[in-house]
């Protein structure tokens, strides 16, 4: 998850060209939050494209294909109508690409004509250039470079309450906050589970709406069957382990998640044990959302050292046994919860 003290002051700037008629010629997009880069490429196109120029105006390249022949005749076709052209070319891979076909890319950007506004956009291509090249620096130099992330809890909060409302439907506080870790606080995955909230909830959602219409990510389950397990409802365990493994991830996935849980658990208790303070728990462990710190506190306090750092090892062991065994990867976790229950 997101620091709550990163603010991605990229995208206030992004803001602040798109308000002022300040675009640049040259953006490349990336980051986790889709939802985010969806948006604000939506602004950009309502504020450079008007209605019924878009035959002659906007252009949108895939990246599957491209070549530097398509791309120089995007940058080069004049806008009709208007001051700007804008040129959307998705998931393109250009620090992959040859050296030569590079170097002429380097050229052709560095001539960009001051209608054109380029968006070079990373959605489903991972953006992770090797900046020790001297031809990468180069092309990464000539982008204004905007990186869409997790916002701050605040943020992400506020955005629920007022999304839910503008959907006909209203979130509490503390329903908002257990959206959010329940959806890995993305507003990406937030978004249609949000949408399936306000078309199935009458008045106001509850945490009850929450846990049988959204679809939760892999870390919220494994912190529920830890919970589970930590407050001795074995039979609940069980039933959520059938959950996690039916969101169909990887096995070693899984078995991390579950293992993150109870590291984090066994933290607690160490710090219990010294006692330090709990404020600082909180940053220690990386809890976002306080409810997790105080269940966590709950159920340290409920648990013997001996079986925190018992079940630490035991996620160990069938993590090993995965990589070394050929052994069912769900026989493996189900013993794993059973012998976590017995412990």
């Amino acid at each position: 998850m997101a620091d709550a003290k990163q603010q991605y002051p990229e995208m206030d700037r992004l803001r602040e060209d798109i308000k002022q008629g300040s675009i640049k010629n040259l953006y490349l997009f990336h980051g986790e939050e889709a939802c985010l880069l969806r948006f604000y490429l939506g602004q950009m196109r309502d504020a450079l494209v008007a209605p019924g120029t878009e035959e002659f105006n906007y252009r949108r390249l895939e990246g599957k294909g491209m070549t530097l022949r398509a791309l120089e005749e995007a940058m080069d076709a004049y806008p009709a109508f208007a001051e700007r052209t804008l040129v959307e070319i998705r998931d393109w891979d250009i620090f992959a690409l040859p050296e030569a076909d590079r170097a002429a890319l380097d050229g052709l950007f560095a001539q960009a004509p001051e209608y054109l506004c380029l968006v070079l956009i990373y959605e489903t291509l991972p953006f992770s250039p090797d900046k020790r090249l001297k031809h990468n620096q180069s092309l990464m130099g000539k982008f204004t470079q905007v990186e869409f992330g997790l916002q701050p809890k605040e943020k992400l909060l506020k955005w629920i309450v007022n999304r839910s409302a503008k959907g006909g439907v209203r979130v509490d506080r503390d329903t908002a906050e257990y959206l959010a870790f329940v959806c890995g606080g993305s507003m990406t995955r937030l978004d249609p589970e949000l949408m399936k909230l306000c078309a199935y909830c009458d008045g106001t959602v509850t945490r009850a709406d929450v846990d049988a219409l959204v679809t939760p990510v892999v870390e919220a389950v494994a912190w529920k069957l830890t919970d589970a397990l930590t407050g001795r409802r074995y039979e609940e365990a069980m039933e959520t382990l059938g959950k996690l493994i039916t969101l169909q991830e990887p096995a070693h996935k899984l078995i991390a998640a579950i293992s993150a849980e109870l590291r984090r658990l066994l933290t607690v208790k160490l710090w219990l044990e010294e006692r330090k303070p709990t404020a600082e728990l909180k940053a220690v462990c990386g809890f976002r959302h306080d409810f997790l710190l105080q269940k966590a506190v709950t159920a340290a306090k409920q648990r013997k050292m001996h079986w925190c750092v018992e079940s630490v090892r035991l996620c160990s062991e069938t993590a090993y046994r995965l990589n070394s065994e050929k052994a069912d990867y769900e026989d493996l976790l189900r013993q794993l919860v059973a012998e976590l229950a017995l412990l």
